[in-house]
């Protein structure tokens, strides 16, 4: 079957059909599954790291917040708690 019969029955651009290919391609039914619960663990994985760096930083305003931001040591919040990148997020919050 042409893959312009192919899309037009499952109603895909050709585009489209190109991305599958490209992707799928020399793939059996096995190894697709197997590709779509990485792809399914990977995803619930990322959420995971972002509700934990959420709660970091959450965590960490709440103790600015507690000791007042004069009187943190910004050694030990970089090394322990964040990240020097975080450290703008926290001081442009309601922390002070």
């Amino acid at each position: 079957m042409p893959a312009t019969a192919v899309c037009h029955r499952h109603d895909l651009s050709m585009v489209s059909f190109d991305k599958f290919k490209a992707k799928y391609a020399g793939m059996d039914l096995s190894e697709t599954h197997r590709l779509k619960l990485l792809e399914d663990e990977n995803a619930t994985l990322r959420r995971l790291l972002d509700d934990i760096e959420f709660d970091n930083v959450v965590l960490s305003r709440a103790i600015l917040k507690w000791v007042g931001e004069n009187d943190v040591d910004w050694h030990f919040v970089d090394k322990y708690l964040l990240g020097t990148n975080y450290r703008d997020q926290l001081s442009d919050g309601d922390c002070t």
